[in-house]
């Protein structure tokens, strides 16, 4: 599984005509010995045999088709020995045995294909349900898993999902019903043939598997590597489009396109080998079972003319071999095909065994609005080396409200994530209403929050669905209400299909401020009890700023409101504010209360008039 692990090398300027860094991925590898099939098997087998009365009828179904397939076919030889062994008595006799011998082999492909339909629902269920749980279990992790994964996370689980499929496809619909053909076929050759063409029968199949299980597992390591390339071509392509403006801005789509074709290359090397080595494999396979065919054909022709065995009897062995020359042929691609999806589902399982941080307890009690007083008591919280807070104390009283400032980096965002617990501490504890969130149910804690985010992100889909994402109850009527009070109302009946409107990936249709207020209406109409601003108007100008300030002070009056502030003037009507330094509060009180001071907040508020000409 990648983790946004990587070496950087540069390429040769020999192999293109930019330096560039090359991101190698290296894979974390989890044992073999842990995930094994019997393992996936045991994960699946609920999946496989689902309490779902229709889907248990359906595996039934399958089972019952699967014998019924498998000992029509086993009927088939003797039909096909019969009719030649009448060839030279009985003319019409041998065409209506050759007749029936075409219309069995049909019955039989009928049967086989009904029985794959009918578990294909079963197969095509299991993929789902998988499919569900791993999507609950990501939005289940906490924020530091999400900030650290990237979309090559979401290339896995696909991959694994098709790697479950396959792997239930190729086990139930191969690996048993092959199992089966070999026994019922190995009873008719030591029943009708005698135990030298079985143990030649028998011979042939053991080899033929030993030979594909070694060889395939010898060809792990070059699967392994065309995997991990591939990997490294889709993490490419992610980066590149992600930064599409950044490429046209530095004009540097060559640089994009060798440093693809770079990645593009080393991949299709080890396509290369992993071909060859299939191309080994399926010649070896051939040459294994063609000698075993040839050796039992020897053995009859011995036989007949020693009178002991007829023609017929030939065509009745060749037709056993041949029966089973498909699903063993077959069964060398099973083989690497399970053990391709076995891989992919190592992706899966890692991500399963990944746990959230922030966990509910066992007892956890839902959360009692009380006004909204909330208490930061000597939080500590970092990141790898980095103290963001040390010992940080806030008290923020009900109904008012507050904002957070200080130099970039300082912990504003980082603060409101803790609040709404999307982290925990590392030390300390926060207090909603005197209750501590870490003993509190998630859900009823952030339904009482909402919170606007800096980078204001949209889904990929109309700017009402974005909107009434904060409450997929709310009226048409309240979406319009919170419109004007945002004043994005007017922009968004310019657009040509009004609230229909497609604001692209990550709102990247829409400008900066049109994205921040679409964000600030989706957080309005949720109607919360306590409200985070996270730099919410940074991307706004100055006329709609004051319109938007003044709406939210008579909308959030009585409120709890915490602001986090870059232009300070946007803060100054607050009750209290909190100046941060060194991971602490350095200074706190109304905005003239602060400037009366001299103090820390004074020398921003002038450094912030400079820089803006105010």
């Amino acid at each position: 599984m990648v983790e946004g692990v990587y070496i950087r090398n540069k390429i040769n300027k020999n192999s293109i005509n930019h330096q560039i860094q090359i991101p190698e991925f290296v894979e974390r590898e989890i044992p073999d010995n842990i995930y094994t099939k019997r393992h996936i098997l045991k994960f699946l087998y609920p999946y496989i045999f689902p309490k779902d009365f229709k889907l248990r009828m359906a595996v039934f179904s399958t089972a019952g088709l699967l014998v019924a397939s498998k000992s029509l076919n086993a009927g088939v030889p003797f039909i096909l020995k019969e009719a030649v062994n009448t060839l030279g008595t009985s003319m019409g006799y041998a065409t209506i045995l050759f007749g029936t011998y075409a219309l069995a082999r049909i019955a039989v492909i009928l049967t086989q294909e009904y029985k794959n339909a009918i578990f294909s629902r079963v197969v095509l269920n299991a993929v789902k349900d998988v499919s569900s749980r791993v999507f609950w279990h990501l939005h289940s992790l906490d924020y530091t898993y999400h900030l650290e994964s990237t979309k090559t996370t979401l290339f896995a689980v696909g991959r694994s999902m098709k790697g479950v499929e396959n792997f239930l496809r190729f086990m139930m619909m191969s690996i048993i019903p092959t199992t089966l053909e070999f026994m019922i076929a190995s009873g008719i050759l030591l029943k009708y043939c005698g135990w030298p063409y079985l143990l030649t029968f028998g011979g042939t199949v053991a080899t033929y598997w030993v030979f594909t299980t070694r060889y395939s597992t010898y060809r792990q390591d070059y699967i392994k590597e065309v995997k991990r390339k591939r990997k490294a071509v889709d993490f490419v392509i992610n980066e590149s489009f992600l930064n599409y403006e950044a490429v046209k801005c530095f004009t540097n789509e060559k640089l994009e396109s060798d440093r693809y074709n770079h990645f593009l290359k080393q991949q299709m090397q080890a396509a290369v080998k992993t071909s060859n080595s299939l191309s080994t494999l399926n010649c070896g396979q051939h040459i294994i079972f063609n000698t075993g065919l040839a050796i039992n054909l020897l053995l009859a022709v011995a036989q007949v003319s020693a009178g002991t065995m007829t023609i017929g009897d030939i065509f009745l062995i060749q037709t056993m071999f041949l029966q089973l020359q498909f699903p063993l042929n077959f069964l060398g691609s099973v083989y690497r095909e399970l053990n391709e999806a076995q891989l992919e589902i190592k992706d899966l399982f890692h991500i399963f065994n990944i746990k959230p941080k922030v966990m509910e307890p066992p007892n956890a009690q839902s959360y009692q609005y009380k006004g909204g007083k909330i208490s930061i008591k000597n939080v500590t919280y970092g990141f790898e080396d980095r103290k963001v807070f040390n010992d940080l104390d806030i008290e923020i009283e009900p109904g008012t409200s507050n904002a957070i400032v200080g130099e970039s980096g300082i912990g504003k965002s980082t603060l409101f994530r803790l609040l709404y617990r999307l982290l925990d501490p590392e030390k300390g504890s926060i207090l909603i209403d005197d209750q501590d969130v870490k003993s509190l149910k998630l859900e009823s804690l952030r339904k009482n929050i909402a919170m606007v985010p800096q980078n204001g992100n949209l889904f990929n889909d109309s700017v009402y669905y974005n909107i009434i994402y904060g409450n997929p109850e709310a009226s048409f009527e309240d979406v319009v209400k919170v419109c004007k009070m945002v004043n994005i109302y007017d922009r968004i009946m310019d657009f040509e299909e009004k609230f229909e409107t497609n604001v692209g990936e990550l709102g990247c249709k829409l400008s900066g401020g049109e994205r921040q207020r679409i964000s600030l209406a989706r957080c309005l109409l949720k109607n919360a009890n306590i409200y985070f601003f996270d730099e919410f108007t940074s991307a706004v100008d100055s006329h709609n700023e004051n319109l938007i300030t003044n709406a939210l002070k008579e909308k959030l009056k009585g409120k709890t409101t915490i602001f986090a502030a870059h232009r300070l003037p946007s803060i100054t009507y607050v009750d209290k504010i909190f100046v941060l330094q060194g991971g602490k509060v350095r200074e706190q009180g109304t905005h003239q209360e602060l400037l009366d001071k001299n103090s820390y907040y004074r020398e921003l508020w002038d450094k912030f008039n400079k820089q803006h000409d105010i």
